[in-house]
This record gives structure tokens, sequence and C-alpha cells, in this order.
């Protein structure tokens, strides 16, 4: 019996974490470039949502995100939540084992901070304490990065793996969006117009 073939779309690299680390800065720099396609809308959540080692078919699904691209361009999307998600992991290493990474990180504690101002604005509730709140995160394993980092960086090739220091990027946009479009294989002296634009002003 002949298995009858699927087209699995082609991607060059997945921006995979973290939240609040200036990852729409980032999306609207590479969206920016004449030689990057990025997925449309932002944070396709594909390799969140879908099980594809019970249906590898449904990667054929990721191709919607991707209808606006030219062929020639190099093609990545940016989904943060990726780093924290097993399913995740698991997709994409099994999709696409040699896939470019990129990191973003910033200052644990600020991370935190910044996600708790965020949720507070949404708070309803009137005694909510930031102070509390950051003391019981920071006992969470899930404030320090290793633990999602870790199993990245043993699975897929290092070289194609590029960690992003929120703290550089605000020091100096211009080199850092350099060194990412170089690792990327783009133009690395192109310029967004995004390329200023205030980061996390949370």
């Amino acid at each position: 019996m002949i298995e009858n073939k699927f087209e699995k779309p082609s991607l060059d690299f997945v921006v995979i974490g973290f939240t609040k680390c200036a990852s729409t800065w980032l999306y609207n720099c590479l969206d920016e470039h004449l030689d990057i396609c990025v997925a449309r809308p932002k944070e396709s959540d594909f390799f969140i949502k879908e099980n594809l080692k019970n249906n590898p078919k449904r990667i054929e699904r990721y191709n919607n995100f991707f209808n606006h691209c030219k062929t020639e361009s190099v093609v990545g999307e940016v989904s943060p939540m990726y780093i924290e998600k097993d399913v995740a992991f698991e997709n994409i290493l099994n999709n696409y084992p040699n896939v470019k990474l990129l990191v973003l990180l910033r200052s644990p504690l600020d991370r935190e901070i910044s996600i708790l101002l965020y949720k507070k604005r949404f708070n309803k509730e009137k005694n909510f304490n930031l102070k509390e709140e950051l003391k019981e995160r920071i006992k969470d394993s899930k404030f320090y990065y290793s633990e999602y980092l870790k199993k990245w960086f043993d699975n897929f090739p290092k070289e194609n793996i590029l960690p992003i220091i929120l703290e550089s990027v605000s020091e100096n946009p211009e080199r850092e969006i350099g060194n990412i479009y170089s690792f990327l294989g783009v133009d690395k002296k192109f310029i967004p117009n995004f390329l200023d634009k205030k980061l996390n002003r949370t």
C-alpha cells in the first residue's frame, strides 16, 4: 500500500520564548525585512494546539499562517509560549529538527514584575499585593529559565540557537537586530522603522 504524501510547510526559524521580553518588537522588526516573512497573526501557537504525533498530516494546516509569503523568503514565526510547553517542543523537534531558534530573555526579576503589573492592570481584586505575588512567583521553579532551556539546547544544534537579551537590545537595538538578521542569513544592514520603538512599557 502506497502512503499518500502530504506537504510539510517550510520553516526556517521560530522565536520560542519568553513572554514579556520584547516579542512584539522583534516580530515587527522581522516583518519589516524584505527577505523575511513571518506568520500572521503573531503568536499562532500552532505547535501548542496541534498534537502532530497522533496525526502528522495536520502539519498541512500550518501553511495557513504563511499564505502571504513569497517562495524565496526566509520563513518563521514568533510564539513565546512554545518554550514552556512540552507539546510544542516535541512537535517542533519531530518536524523541524534543524530549524533556527531565537530565545528572548531578560532579567528574571524584571520579567516577573512586568508580568505582575500586566496582571494587576486587569485584576479586579482590590487587595492585589505586588510584593506578595512576587514572593510566591520567585518560589516557583518557573521563575528560573534553566528548566525550560535545557531540553532545547540538548536536542537542537547549538549553532542553531540564538539567545536575545532584552537589556542588550535596549542598550543597542541596531547592533542586536543586525546580529539577528545575520543569524537568519539575511541583509544585516537593513534598518527597520520599528527599531527604536519603546520596549516593554510595563
